[in-house]
């Protein structure tokens, strides 16, 4: 297993570009969508963590290492260090989704299993850790098939619901406050996976997987939600983040990893051959650089993309 030491580079910190379009305070698609942009050129990729069973999300841990967590009835919390050793940090975590770290904290999703969501078995929770996977808590009971997870700037979290027997019917993003009081319905969008708060605080981007689609939601009034991009047939956007120039989502089904300009919805395509790529995130500068992607895949892979050279 490769390191992944850090060089000086500018983190991927700034709000992404504002989409240019509808004010609505009602739920509807955006104009000039699903373009393929100017040919992006070709990030590299190399794996630095292979046979972590299904790698479904990660999240740099602030102190050199990246977070994964695995998607299987007995989940994990593991730790990949910049020299390529995992540790598992916790067990006993079934079927592990989204992670949200704040400082010292990481939240993780559990029960983000397709039988739940199909069935509507509401055995999900929000478990809190610390980062070297102490002080373990539960923070919310009782969500179906929690599966994207992000942190707000006043605590709270929200959480994602990708599949039902309605195929997306039902499966709303659901809101937990700092309180723990969840509100299912939050956000009526449905059918969602990978979910990112801009760094603005203001609006959240949503991956709707079997729509094909990404949305950008108002966190102050979440009713108004705005389509920004469209993928192609079959593509499964998965998880996604916001980077200095724009968001960049996996294409589960597709391999792929896609740079989507919010402003205009056009996409140009990263890196592929990346089987059953699931998230993506940007390094943090302190020990996974901060000029590289990461990525995980449920083909039990982390890699490392690097952007061309100049």
């Amino acid at each position: 297993m490769a390191a992944f030491l850090a060089v000086p580079a500018h983190a991927a910190s700034s709000p992404a570009s504002s989409p240019a379009s509808s004010t609505s305070s009602s739920t509807e698609p955006a104009g000039q969508t699903g373009q393929t942009g100017p040919a992006c050129a070709t990030w590299t990729s190399r794996v630095v963590a292979s046979g972590l069973g299904t790698a479904e999300n990660l999240v740099p841990d602030g102190q050199g290492g990246l977070l994964v967590s695995t998607n299987d009835s007995t989940g994990k919390l593991l730790r990949l260090s910049p020299d390529g050793a995992v540790t598992p940090l916790a067990t006993d975590l079934p079927y592990a989704g989204g992670l949200a770290r704040d400082g010292q904290w990481v939240y993780v999703a559990t029960g983000a299993s397709a039988l739940s969501g199909l069935l509507g078995t509401a055995d999900g929770t929000i478990v809190r850790l610390r980062v070297d996977g102490g002080d373990r808590t539960t923070v919310a009971t009782g969500l179906v098939a929690p599966n994207g997870l992000a942190r707000l700037p006043d605590g709270a979290l929200v959480a994602t619901r990708t599949i039902d027997l309605g195929l997306g019917i039902s499966s709303a993003v659901t809101h937990v406050s700092p309180q723990g009081v969840v509100t299912p319905r939050w956000s009526a969008l449905d059918g969602t996976n990978g979910i990112a708060l801009d760094p603005s605080g203001e609006w959240l981007y949503v991956n709707r997987s079997l729509a094909g689609e990404t949305w950008r939601v108002d966190v102050a009034n979440p009713a108004h939600a705005v389509r920004v991009a469209a993928h192609p047939l079959l593509a499964f956007p998965d998880d996604l983040t916001v980077a200095a120039d724009g968001l960049i989502t996996t294409r589960y089904l597709a391999g792929e990893v896609v740079r989507i300009d919010p402003a205009t919805g056009m996409t140009c395509v990263l890196a592929r051959g990346l089987a059953q790529a699931s998230s993506v995130r940007a390094g943090d500068g302190r020990g996974c650089r901060a000029d590289r992607l990461y990525v995980t895949s449920h083909a039990g892979n982390v890699y490392e993309l690097a952007p061309p050279a100049g």
